[in-house]
């Protein structure tokens, strides 16, 4: 890229320098590293002024020296732009002509993406002027389909936004499933337990326990069973959350509204599923509960 790249994502460079113009127009063999890719490379040493090595093509004796010049600061994941803490920055001449084959069949220098930044509410257009540049300098008649893509930062966050609409629409569906089939296992635990204390049962009430009292026992014990399920579903949750952030793959986090929602539907799939056992256990008689075997 160019210098200007830095600017247009606000990228600072934790030691040394980014690139500059004279790196562009003289085509230097230098490099900035991602905050996480000088980790990786050098550990905890400064690799400022040191040499690695790139080999685009994979072929032997491919390999092109560059000198490090600068570290970026941690930046985190970007929707437009990727993570560039696992990234490395050479300046766009030295690509074209050194590590790509960066030129056309007209042996022309090619770019691959550009960067615009516009101004607050001037994003569409800028985009505008952008698509009749590009047609005007590709030769582009009236009618035909253009042979670019010109996409803006809304774009690309609607695009964001959809994917993960539709990963929280197909998490949602696994949750109600699991939460249904959670509530039939808690009811049929429940309905063992009231026939294994039949007698138990019987003998409450003989001694004066009222109907409510057998009920809200009962009630009870379902809504403790779904709520340290619940817990214990959370402690996972959080756990899988911790990982994945670690990975690097993209960051995710538990939000005090998600534990209070895990809760809540522990807590209502409790009651839900304890009533009817425990509707049943409480409408024994105690006659035929101390009759039980």
């Amino acid at each position: 890229m160019t210098p200007a790249y830095a600017q247009a994502f606000a990228l600072k460079t934790k030691t040394g320098s980014f690139l500059a113009n004279k790196d562009v127009t003289g085509r230097g063999n230098v490099i900035v590293l991602g905050s996480q890719t000088a980790e990786d490379l050098f550990g905890g040493f400064d690799p400022a002024g040191r040499k690695v090595k790139l080999n685009p093509t994979g072929k032997a004796g491919g390999a092109v020296p560059m000198t490090v010049i600068g570290v970026l600061e941690e930046q985190g994941q970007s929707a437009l732009m990727g993570n560039p803490d696992n990234g490395a920055f050479v300046p766009i001449s030295t690509a074209q002509v050194r590590l790509f084959a960066g030129r056309d069949a007209l042996g022309q220098l090619m770019v691959s993406t550009v960067t615009v930044v516009a101004g607050e509410g001037q994003s569409s257009a800028v985009m505008g002027q952008i698509q009749q540049l590009l047609r005007r300098r590709h030769d582009i008649e009236a009618g035909e389909d253009d042979d670019f893509n010109v996409v803006s930062q809304d774009d690309l966050l609607s695009l964001v936004g959809n994917v993960t609409g539709l990963f929280t629409a197909f998490l949602g569906v696994i949750a109600v499933i699991s939460l249904v089939v959670g509530g039939i296992g808690i009811m049929n635990i429940m309905l063992v337990s009231v026939t294994e204390r039949t007698r138990e049962i019987g003998i409450r009430k003989a001694v004066g326990a009222r109907t409510s009292d057998i009920l809200l026992q009962f009630l009870f014990e379902a809504i403790v069973l779904s709520v340290i399920g619940g817990l214990m579903g959370m402690g996972t949750g959080i756990g899988v959350s911790w990982l994945i952030t670690k990975s690097g793959f993209v960051t995710a986090k538990v939000t005090p509204f998600a534990i209070v929602l895990a809760l809540t539907s522990a807590l209502t799939v409790g009651v839900i599923s304890g009533v009817y056992p425990a509707r049943r256990a409480a409408a024994l008689k105690p006659i035929d509960a101390l009759r039980y075997e």
